[in-house]
């Protein structure tokens, strides 16, 4: 082969591999089941999948979600049944991955109380005694406040999120944790189905933002991904998408 030849051929497999790379592919992305307002499952979107779907559109992308308890996401992408998860804690992941440049959305963790305790929380031992209803698994994220409550039998977790409001409501429960965004739809839920009264909270800073990244299986789409999700930071539509949902909690 001549040498003009064989830049001709190294030229086309650059040309192909661009093409490649620029088709309109559909990706079907593990999500966890109904952490509301960030997924919605019976609707197929929420916060964290508009921005996701968003991002992915910019490239002509099409996010095709699927559901499964947040524990089983590093497998069923190891498992090669979805293209791509949205995780919180760096998985343990065996199958080649490209984490995204930029976390899609954070979730920022805080304590509600009610404000008839005047309970004042700004060190771990300030939980000590207290009724504290968690989400599942919060203690791999806030081990310094939490694991000197975990096997106190006034300390429990679960991924039912929707009795946390109403339990602290309702008396049962002194101190919940949870993210913001959730405790502000629930409680906007339960002052629209009016069963119980809703009584004045005081919340209560004590964590970081906790970033939640998008890992791909394949490069090109990562990539497409972070061009994506920069165009929605820069124009704006990524803070739309945001206050549309925070709006509705209002």
């Amino acid at each position: 082969m001549s040498k003009k030849n064989s830049w001709q051929l190294i030229a086309s497999l650059f040309t192909l591999s661009a093409c490649l790379s620029s088709q309109a592919e559909n990706i079907t992305m593990g999500f966890g089941e109904s952490l509301y307002p960030y997924v919605i499952k019976e609707e197929n979107k929420g916060m964290e999948l508009d921005v996701i779907r968003a991002a992915l559109a910019y490239k002509k992308h099409t996010l095709i979600p699927t559901y499964a308890p947040l524990h089983s996401l590093p497998i069923l992408f190891d498992k090669q049944r979805v293209d791509a998860i949205n995780v919180t804690l760096k998985a343990d992941l065996k199958r080649p991955h490209f984490y995204a440049k930029q976390p899609s959305i954070f979730y920022q963790d805080i304590m509600l109380t009610l404000e008839k305790s005047e309970l004042t929380i700004k060190e771990p031992n300030d939980l000590k005694g207290l009724r504290v209803f968690a989400f599942h698994s919060a203690h791999l994220y806030h081990p310094t406040w939490l694991a000197p409550l975990k096997d106190s039998p006034k300390y429990r977790e679960s991924s039912l999120q929707s009795s946390q409001v109403s339990l602290l409501h309702l008396q049962r429960v002194d101190v919940i944790l949870a993210d913001e965004n959730i405790i502000g739809y629930y409680t906007d839920k339960l002052k629209k189905e009016g069963k119980i009264q809703l009584l004045p909270t005081t919340s209560h800073a004590f964590a970081k933002p906790i970033p939640i990244k998008a890992v791909f299986a394949h490069q090109h789409i990562r990539d497409d991904f972070n061009e994506g999700l920069a165009h929605l930071k820069e124009t704006g539509e990524y803070q739309k998408i945001i206050d549309g949902y925070k709006k509705g909690m209002e």
